[in-house]
Protein backbone atom coordinates (compact mmCIF):
# COMPACT_ATOMS: atom_id res chain seq x y z
CA UNK A 1 0.00 0.00 0.00
CA UNK A 2 1.45 3.40 -0.93
CA UNK A 3 2.21 6.14 1.58
CA UNK A 4 -0.65 8.17 0.08
CA UNK A 5 -3.05 5.30 0.73
CA UNK A 6 -1.74 4.91 4.27
CA UNK A 7 -2.20 8.62 4.84
CA UNK A 8 -5.77 8.62 3.49
CA UNK A 9 -6.81 5.59 5.52
CA UNK A 10 -5.16 7.03 8.62
CA UNK A 11 -6.78 10.42 8.13
CA UNK A 12 -10.23 8.82 7.84
CA UNK A 13 -9.58 6.77 10.97
CA UNK A 14 -8.55 9.85 12.90
CA UNK A 15 -11.55 11.78 11.61
CA UNK A 16 -13.87 9.01 12.78
CA UNK A 17 -12.33 9.02 16.23
CA UNK A 18 -12.14 12.81 16.49
CA UNK A 19 -15.10 14.23 14.54
CA UNK A 20 -14.95 17.99 13.99
CA UNK A 21 -17.22 19.84 11.63
CA UNK A 22 -15.27 21.73 8.94
CA UNK A 23 -17.44 24.74 9.74
CA UNK A 24 -17.27 24.49 13.52
CA UNK A 25 -14.82 27.42 13.76
CA UNK A 26 -13.95 26.56 17.33
CA UNK A 27 -11.40 28.83 18.96
CA UNK A 28 -8.54 27.08 20.72
CA UNK A 29 -6.99 29.22 23.43
CA UNK A 30 -3.19 28.95 23.54
CA UNK A 31 -1.08 30.31 26.39
CA UNK A 32 2.64 30.82 25.83
CA UNK A 33 4.93 31.27 28.82
CA UNK A 34 8.48 32.60 28.94
CA UNK A 35 11.16 31.38 31.29
CA UNK A 36 10.22 31.71 35.00
CA UNK A 37 13.55 33.44 35.55
CA UNK A 38 12.53 36.25 33.18
CA UNK A 39 9.92 38.98 33.24
CA UNK A 40 9.78 39.01 29.44
CA UNK A 41 6.88 37.42 27.59
CA UNK A 42 7.36 35.44 24.35
CA UNK A 43 5.70 36.56 21.13
CA UNK A 44 1.97 36.02 20.70
CA UNK A 45 2.08 35.31 16.96
CA UNK A 46 0.07 32.44 15.52
CA UNK A 47 2.50 30.27 13.49
CA UNK A 48 1.36 30.32 9.86
CA UNK A 49 1.80 26.61 9.19
CA UNK A 50 -0.08 25.58 12.33
CA UNK A 51 -2.76 28.18 11.64
CA UNK A 52 -3.39 26.65 8.21
CA UNK A 53 -3.54 23.14 9.66
CA UNK A 54 -6.04 24.30 12.26
CA UNK A 55 -8.17 26.14 9.69
CA UNK A 56 -8.36 23.00 7.54
CA UNK A 57 -9.96 21.31 10.57
CA UNK A 58 -12.41 24.16 11.23
CA UNK A 59 -10.36 25.53 14.13
CA UNK A 60 -8.85 28.89 15.00
CA UNK A 61 -5.98 29.65 17.35
CA UNK A 62 -5.95 32.53 19.81
CA UNK A 63 -2.58 33.10 21.49
CA UNK A 64 -1.86 34.93 24.75
CA UNK A 65 1.68 35.40 25.99
CA UNK A 66 2.81 35.65 29.62
CA UNK A 67 6.09 36.40 31.31
CA UNK A 68 7.28 33.26 33.05
CA UNK A 69 7.14 34.85 36.50
CA UNK A 70 3.41 35.51 36.17
CA UNK A 71 2.33 32.40 34.29
CA UNK A 72 1.74 30.05 37.25
CA UNK A 73 -0.56 32.42 39.12
CA UNK A 74 -2.50 33.36 35.96
CA UNK A 75 -2.97 29.67 35.20
CA UNK A 76 -4.22 28.92 38.72
CA UNK A 77 -6.67 31.81 38.49
CA UNK A 78 -8.00 30.54 35.15
CA UNK A 79 -8.32 27.02 36.52
CA UNK A 80 -10.32 28.26 39.52
CA UNK A 81 -12.66 30.08 37.12
CA UNK A 82 -12.93 26.99 34.85
CA UNK A 83 -11.41 29.03 32.02
CA UNK A 84 -8.14 27.15 31.58
CA UNK A 85 -6.47 27.35 28.14
CA UNK A 86 -6.70 24.45 25.70
CA UNK A 87 -2.96 24.45 24.96
CA UNK A 88 0.06 25.74 26.86
CA UNK A 89 3.49 26.26 25.31
CA UNK A 90 6.37 26.81 27.72
CA UNK A 91 9.98 27.81 27.10
CA UNK A 92 11.30 26.20 30.27
CA UNK A 93 10.27 23.05 32.16
CA UNK A 94 10.43 25.05 35.39
CA UNK A 95 7.02 26.50 34.45
CA UNK A 96 5.66 22.99 34.97
CA UNK A 97 8.03 21.45 37.52
CA UNK A 98 9.28 24.53 39.29
CA UNK A 99 13.02 25.13 39.75
CA UNK A 100 14.96 22.41 41.62
CA UNK A 101 15.23 24.55 44.73
CA UNK A 102 11.54 25.51 44.74
CA UNK A 103 9.37 22.94 42.89
CA UNK A 104 6.20 24.35 44.46
CA UNK A 105 6.37 27.27 42.02
CA UNK A 106 5.54 25.01 39.06
CA UNK A 107 1.89 24.46 38.16
CA UNK A 108 2.29 20.66 38.33
CA UNK A 109 3.14 20.82 42.03
CA UNK A 110 -0.64 20.52 42.41
CA UNK A 111 -1.52 16.82 41.75
CA UNK A 112 -4.90 17.87 40.37
CA UNK A 113 -3.18 20.00 37.72
CA UNK A 114 -0.58 17.35 36.97
CA UNK A 115 -3.19 14.74 36.02
CA UNK A 116 -4.77 17.19 33.56
CA UNK A 117 -1.57 17.69 31.56
CA UNK A 118 -1.06 15.83 28.30
CA UNK A 119 2.36 16.38 26.75
CA UNK A 120 2.43 16.83 22.97
CA UNK A 121 5.41 15.83 20.85
CA UNK A 122 6.11 17.35 17.45
CA UNK A 123 2.68 18.32 16.15
CA UNK A 124 2.51 21.62 18.08
CA UNK A 125 6.22 22.37 17.89
CA UNK A 126 5.56 25.47 15.76
CA UNK A 127 4.43 27.15 18.99
CA UNK A 128 7.97 26.90 20.37
CA UNK A 129 10.07 30.04 20.13
CA UNK A 130 13.75 30.35 19.34
CA UNK A 131 14.52 28.91 22.78
CA UNK A 132 12.49 25.78 22.06
CA UNK A 133 10.18 24.41 24.72
CA UNK A 134 7.35 21.98 25.32
CA UNK A 135 3.63 21.94 24.60
CA UNK A 136 0.77 20.50 26.64
CA UNK A 137 -2.97 20.04 26.36
CA UNK A 138 -5.26 20.57 29.35
CA UNK A 139 -7.69 17.66 29.47
CA UNK A 140 -10.42 19.68 31.21
CA UNK A 141 -10.38 22.73 28.91
CA UNK A 142 -13.47 23.85 27.02
CA UNK A 143 -12.22 22.58 23.66
CA UNK A 144 -10.01 19.74 24.89
CA UNK A 145 -11.25 17.28 22.27
CA UNK A 146 -10.64 19.71 19.41
CA UNK A 147 -7.14 20.45 20.73
CA UNK A 148 -6.47 16.73 20.91
CA UNK A 149 -7.60 16.33 17.31
CA UNK A 150 -5.16 19.03 16.23
CA UNK A 151 -2.33 17.28 18.08
CA UNK A 152 -3.29 13.94 16.50
CA UNK A 153 -3.90 15.20 12.97
CA UNK A 154 -2.60 13.31 9.94
CA UNK A 155 1.21 13.18 10.01
CA UNK A 156 3.25 16.00 8.50
CA UNK A 157 6.49 15.32 6.65
CA UNK A 158 9.30 17.83 7.04
CA UNK A 159 9.92 19.17 3.53
CA UNK A 160 13.68 19.01 4.14
CA UNK A 161 13.54 15.24 4.43
CA UNK A 162 11.21 14.32 1.57
CA UNK A 163 12.97 12.42 -1.21
CA UNK A 164 12.04 12.61 -4.89
CA UNK A 165 12.49 8.87 -5.46
CA UNK A 166 9.28 6.86 -4.83
CA UNK A 167 9.62 4.29 -2.09
CA UNK A 168 9.49 0.75 -3.50
CA UNK A 169 6.22 -0.85 -2.28
CA UNK A 170 7.95 -3.76 -0.56
CA UNK A 171 10.35 -1.44 1.28
CA UNK A 172 7.55 0.96 2.25
CA UNK A 173 5.41 -1.80 3.73
CA UNK A 174 8.34 -3.18 5.72
CA UNK A 175 9.48 0.26 6.91
CA UNK A 176 6.01 1.15 8.21
CA UNK A 177 5.72 -2.20 10.01
CA UNK A 178 9.15 -1.76 11.58
CA UNK A 179 8.45 1.82 12.66
CA UNK A 180 5.19 0.80 14.32
CA UNK A 181 6.82 -2.13 16.14
CA UNK A 182 9.80 0.01 17.12
CA UNK A 183 7.60 2.62 18.78
CA UNK A 184 5.60 -0.01 20.68
CA UNK A 185 8.45 -1.87 22.33
CA UNK A 186 11.96 -3.07 21.42
CA UNK A 187 10.95 -6.63 22.33
CA UNK A 188 8.83 -6.74 19.16
CA UNK A 189 11.87 -6.05 16.99
CA UNK A 190 13.45 -9.50 16.96
CA UNK A 191 11.64 -10.51 13.76
CA UNK A 192 12.82 -7.33 11.97
CA UNK A 193 16.39 -6.87 13.23
CA UNK A 194 19.35 -7.39 10.94
CA UNK A 195 21.73 -10.00 12.29
CA UNK A 196 24.32 -7.22 12.69
CA UNK A 197 22.07 -4.72 14.50
CA UNK A 198 23.72 -3.23 17.59
CA UNK A 199 21.38 -3.52 20.59
CA UNK A 200 21.74 -2.56 24.25
CA UNK A 201 20.46 -4.02 27.49
CA UNK A 202 18.59 -0.90 28.57
CA UNK A 203 15.48 0.12 26.63
CA UNK A 204 13.37 3.20 26.09
CA UNK A 205 10.64 3.71 28.65
CA UNK A 206 8.32 5.78 26.46
CA UNK A 207 6.68 2.93 24.53
CA UNK A 208 3.82 4.31 22.44
CA UNK A 209 1.10 3.10 20.10
CA UNK A 210 1.28 4.31 16.50
CA UNK A 211 -2.13 5.32 15.12
CA UNK A 212 -0.83 6.17 11.65
CA UNK A 213 2.59 6.07 10.01
CA UNK A 214 3.69 7.38 6.64
CA UNK A 215 6.99 7.35 4.78
CA UNK A 216 8.50 10.74 3.97
CA UNK A 217 11.79 10.03 2.26
CA UNK A 218 13.86 7.20 0.82
CA UNK A 219 17.46 7.12 -0.35
CA UNK A 220 19.77 4.23 -1.20
CA UNK A 221 20.10 1.35 -3.63
CA UNK A 222 19.02 -2.28 -3.88
CA UNK A 223 21.12 -3.23 -0.85
CA UNK A 224 21.05 -0.29 1.60
CA UNK A 225 18.15 2.06 2.37
CA UNK A 226 17.72 5.18 4.50
CA UNK A 227 14.03 5.83 5.21
CA UNK A 228 12.48 8.77 7.07
CA UNK A 229 8.95 8.40 8.42
CA UNK A 230 6.56 10.15 10.79
CA UNK A 231 4.00 8.52 13.09
CA UNK A 232 0.93 9.86 14.85
CA UNK A 233 1.01 8.21 18.25
CA UNK A 234 -0.42 7.93 21.73
CA UNK A 235 1.31 6.54 24.76
CA UNK A 236 -0.19 3.14 25.50
CA UNK A 237 0.18 3.26 29.27
CA UNK A 238 1.49 6.38 31.02
CA UNK A 239 2.09 4.31 34.17
CA UNK A 240 4.90 2.43 32.39
CA UNK A 241 7.21 5.42 32.62
CA UNK A 242 9.61 5.71 35.57
CA UNK A 243 9.01 8.30 38.30
CA UNK A 244 11.62 10.97 37.46
CA UNK A 245 11.89 14.18 39.43
CA UNK A 246 10.44 16.00 36.47
CA UNK A 247 6.67 16.19 36.49
CA UNK A 248 6.58 17.36 32.88
CA UNK A 249 6.61 13.84 31.46
CA UNK A 250 2.87 13.23 31.44
CA UNK A 251 0.99 11.06 28.96
CA UNK A 252 2.40 11.61 25.49
CA UNK A 253 0.59 12.14 22.20
CA UNK A 254 1.53 13.76 18.93
CA UNK A 255 3.86 13.06 16.03
CA UNK A 256 7.15 11.20 16.13
CA UNK A 257 9.72 11.49 13.30
CA UNK A 258 11.63 8.27 12.75
CA UNK A 259 14.80 7.41 10.87
CA UNK A 260 15.47 3.82 9.78
CA UNK A 261 18.55 2.34 8.16
CA UNK A 262 17.77 -1.00 6.51
CA UNK A 263 19.79 -3.62 4.68
CA UNK A 264 18.55 -6.19 2.18
CA UNK A 265 19.09 -9.70 3.49
CA UNK A 266 17.87 -12.51 1.30
CA UNK A 267 14.39 -11.66 0.07
CA UNK A 268 13.59 -9.00 2.67
CA UNK A 269 14.74 -5.82 4.34
CA UNK A 270 16.08 -5.87 7.90
CA UNK A 271 16.70 -3.09 10.43
CA UNK A 272 20.28 -1.98 11.10
CA UNK A 273 19.65 1.25 13.03
CA UNK A 274 16.74 3.40 14.16
CA UNK A 275 16.14 6.72 15.85
CA UNK A 276 12.85 7.94 17.27
CA UNK A 277 14.13 11.51 17.27
CA UNK A 278 15.97 12.13 14.00
CA UNK A 279 16.59 15.78 14.88
CA UNK A 280 19.43 14.54 17.06
CA UNK A 281 20.72 13.16 13.74
CA UNK A 282 19.92 16.27 11.69
CA UNK A 283 23.45 16.64 10.28
CA UNK A 284 23.32 12.96 9.30
CA UNK A 285 19.98 13.40 7.54
CA UNK A 286 21.23 16.37 5.54
CA UNK A 287 24.10 14.30 4.17
CA UNK A 288 22.07 11.22 3.20
CA UNK A 289 21.07 12.46 -0.32
CA UNK A 290 24.69 13.19 -1.26
CA UNK A 291 25.95 9.86 0.06
CA UNK A 292 23.12 8.05 -1.70
CA UNK A 293 24.26 9.47 -5.05
CA UNK A 294 27.57 7.64 -4.61
CA UNK A 295 25.84 4.25 -4.36
CA UNK A 296 25.15 2.31 -7.54
CA UNK A 297 23.12 -0.83 -8.02
CA UNK A 298 24.98 -3.70 -6.44
CA UNK A 299 23.41 -6.75 -8.08
CA UNK A 300 23.89 -8.01 -4.50
CA UNK A 301 27.62 -8.53 -4.97
CA UNK A 302 29.10 -10.19 -1.91
CA UNK A 303 32.48 -8.50 -1.94
CA UNK A 304 32.66 -5.89 0.78
CA UNK A 305 35.31 -3.61 2.25
CA UNK A 306 37.63 -4.46 5.10
CA UNK A 307 36.39 -3.19 8.49
CA UNK A 308 37.74 -0.23 10.43
CA UNK A 309 39.65 -0.91 13.64
CA UNK A 310 38.70 0.85 16.90
CA UNK A 311 41.66 2.36 18.74
CA UNK A 312 40.43 4.29 21.77
CA UNK A 313 39.00 4.49 24.32
CA UNK A 314 39.40 0.93 25.57
CA UNK A 315 36.32 -1.21 25.94
CA UNK A 316 34.31 -0.22 29.01
CA UNK A 317 35.73 3.31 29.16
CA UNK A 318 34.51 6.72 28.01
CA UNK A 319 36.98 9.07 26.25
CA UNK A 320 39.26 11.04 28.56
CA UNK A 321 39.95 14.69 27.56
CA UNK A 322 43.52 15.78 26.97
CA UNK A 323 44.90 18.47 29.25
CA UNK A 324 43.09 21.74 28.64
CA UNK A 325 40.36 20.09 26.56
CA UNK A 326 36.70 19.73 27.53
CA UNK A 327 36.03 16.48 25.63
CA UNK A 328 37.95 13.37 24.70
CA UNK A 329 37.75 11.60 21.33
CA UNK A 330 36.58 8.31 19.88
CA UNK A 331 39.44 7.19 17.61
CA UNK A 332 39.67 4.46 14.97
CA UNK A 333 41.76 3.29 12.02
CA UNK A 334 39.60 3.57 8.88
CA UNK A 335 39.12 0.75 6.39
CA UNK A 336 42.05 0.32 3.98
CA UNK A 337 39.68 -0.65 1.14
CA UNK A 338 39.63 1.67 -1.86
CA UNK A 339 35.91 1.31 -2.57
CA UNK A 340 34.70 2.88 0.69
CA UNK A 341 32.54 5.94 -0.06
CA UNK A 342 31.68 6.89 3.52
CA UNK A 343 31.92 5.87 7.15
CA UNK A 344 29.18 5.93 9.77
CA UNK A 345 29.98 6.16 13.45
CA UNK A 346 27.12 4.57 15.38
CA UNK A 347 26.30 5.08 19.06
CA UNK A 348 23.56 2.83 20.44
CA UNK A 349 21.75 3.79 23.64
CA UNK A 350 18.48 2.31 24.89
CA UNK A 351 18.08 0.72 21.43
CA UNK A 352 18.06 4.17 19.85
CA UNK A 353 20.86 5.34 17.57
CA UNK A 354 23.02 8.42 17.14
CA UNK A 355 24.63 8.33 13.67
CA UNK A 356 27.45 10.41 12.21
CA UNK A 357 28.75 10.42 8.65
CA UNK A 358 32.53 10.71 8.44
CA UNK A 359 34.38 11.39 5.18
CA UNK A 360 36.75 8.72 3.95
CA UNK A 361 40.35 9.48 4.85
CA UNK A 362 43.79 8.08 4.18
CA UNK A 363 43.60 4.71 5.91
CA UNK A 364 47.07 5.28 7.37
CA UNK A 365 45.77 8.23 9.41
CA UNK A 366 43.46 7.55 12.38
CA UNK A 367 40.05 9.25 12.37
CA UNK A 368 38.34 10.67 15.43
CA UNK A 369 35.03 12.07 16.64
CA UNK A 370 34.70 14.33 19.66
CA UNK A 371 32.70 12.94 22.57
CA UNK A 372 31.11 16.39 22.77
CA UNK A 373 29.02 15.50 19.72
CA UNK A 374 27.41 12.56 21.52
CA UNK A 375 24.41 13.25 23.74
CA UNK A 376 24.80 12.42 27.41
CA UNK A 377 22.71 9.75 29.12
CA UNK A 378 23.26 7.46 32.11
CA UNK A 379 23.76 3.75 31.51
CA UNK A 380 25.43 1.57 28.91
CA UNK A 381 26.38 2.85 25.47
CA UNK A 382 27.88 0.93 22.54
CA UNK A 383 29.79 2.35 19.59
CA UNK A 384 31.30 1.09 16.34
CA UNK A 385 32.22 2.23 12.83
CA UNK A 386 30.56 1.20 9.56
CA UNK A 387 32.59 1.22 6.33
CA UNK A 388 30.25 1.47 3.32
CA UNK A 389 31.34 0.58 -0.21
CA UNK A 390 30.03 2.09 -3.46
CA UNK A 391 27.69 -0.92 -3.82
CA UNK A 392 26.20 -0.45 -0.35
CA UNK A 393 28.09 -3.37 1.20
CA UNK A 394 28.96 -2.71 4.85
CA UNK A 395 31.85 -3.86 7.02
CA UNK A 396 31.34 -3.31 10.74
CA UNK A 397 34.15 -2.82 13.20
CA UNK A 398 33.96 -4.59 16.53
CA UNK A 399 31.91 -2.64 19.05
CA UNK A 400 32.99 -1.24 22.39
CA UNK A 401 30.99 -0.17 25.41
CA UNK A 402 31.20 2.80 27.75
CA UNK A 403 29.05 4.37 30.45
CA UNK A 404 28.14 8.01 30.88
Amino acid sequence: MSCVAYALLGAKALEAQNPISPNSNQILVVWKAGSPASNQAPDSNVPLNLERKAESMGLRLQVRAFAGIEFAQEFRNALAAHQEPDIIAIENAASIDGPPNNPGVGIASDPDVRKRLIQVNGSLQDLAGIRGGRQFLISTSQHAQAARSLALRAPDCDVLFVAQTPVPPELEKTAVEIADAYLRTPTEMKDYNDTDRLTTESVRWDSVNARETRTCGYWGNDRLAFVSLVSVFEQEDPLRQPPPRSLAHGPLIGQMPILLVLRKQGAGWRLLAASSNPMRNDAFLFRIPGISMELHESAMENTGPAPAQLLSPEDGHAPVPDAGQRFGNFTWQPSPSGNVVTQIVEFAYKNDDWLYFMPTQNYATPDQLSAGKVSQGPGEWKWRVWSISDTGAIAFSDYRTFRQ
